[in-house]
């Protein structure tokens, strides 16, 4: 199980804090990896974006506080306090900032002035992760000029049709979803961590949710097993049995039923190269 990082002191801030976008650029991409020494809370002028890959993490966005995990996207408009309070050991995500101009004040027209978070689509995340390694890698000024504007479109229109990510609920239903998420365990024992019967943490977690238990461990599996592929480079088959699946046309067919496409086409589809 990942170790969990807290900050000692989520509720001091170091104030408005000045962020080095290079003279030119519209704004800059850069990962944020999970450390044991956290950042103070912390405000900028810059309307920011962040993008989570992996791991668990608690962030505090002024009065509020939500659990983010794989997939999120967080919306932070311009002046918002903000302060990672715990984070998983494998949290890591990625941080997008554009900078104030007379023409995109404060990027895409209809961006919550404050904080907003939602889960975005598998496509949409897996495009928009491309393109952030990309910038954050290889792209020069005339590139980002095009590209940050793009990225943040691609951004918004993802969190537009998305689904409002779980502000943080009961403590039980949020374990369990920490638990299904990293790991392939029984839902007896799934159950067992909790303190709670299966069937009580059932209800409140379908209630909490949305989901039964048993689709949210489906589609937890399914997430390992494309970050198997992605992240380790193992064949479909191969993610497949790590995962948790007894076969590989267990998978296809779970698969097929949530994205109603198979593996292998979803994955063709997100490359931005055609691959």
């Amino acid at each position: 199980m990942p170790r969990t990082y807290r900050h000692r002191d989520p509720g001091r801030s170091i104030g408005r804090e000045r962020l080095p976008i290079p003279e030119g650029w519209p704004g800059m991409v850069w990962a944020h990896e999970a450390s044991p020494h956290g950042h103070p809370r912390h405000t900028h002028d810059e309307p920011e974006a962040n993008l989570v890959l992996r791991g668990q993490a608690t962030y505090q966005i002024g009065a509020r506080e939500v659990t983010l995990r794989r997939g999120d996207l967080v919306w932070l408009g311009g002046e918002v306090e903000h302060v990672l309070a715990e984070q998983s050991d494998d949290f890591h995500m990625w941080i997008i900032v554009l900078r104030r101009t007379p023409a995109w004040p404060a990027g895409p027209a209809g961006i919550p002035a404050e904080a907003a978070v939602r889960h975005l689509d598998p496509a949409t995340f897996r495009l928009a992760n491309q393109t952030c390694a990309w910038l954050a890698n290889h792209a020069q000024v005339g590139h980002a000029r095009t590209a940050i504007p793009w990225l943040l479109t691609l951004l918004w229109q993802g969190f537009a049709s998305a689904a409002a990510a779980t502000v943080t609920g009961h403590p039980a239903v949020t374990q369990a979803r920490r638990l299904l998420e990293s790991g392939d365990l029984p839902l007896a024992t799934v159950a067992h961590r909790t303190g709670l019967t299966p069937d009580r943490l059932g209800r409140m977690f379908r209630a909490e949710t949305g989901m039964t238990l048993v689709a949210f461990r489906a589609r937890a599996r399914l997430e390992r097993a494309l970050r198997l592929v992605e992240d380790r480079g193992l064949s479909l088959s191969e993610a497949a049995s790590a995962a948790g699946f007894g076969s590989y046309s267990r998978f296809h067919r779970a698969f097929r039923a949530v994205h109603g496409t198979g593996p292998r086409d979803h994955l063709a589809s997100s490359d931005p190269h055609g691959g």
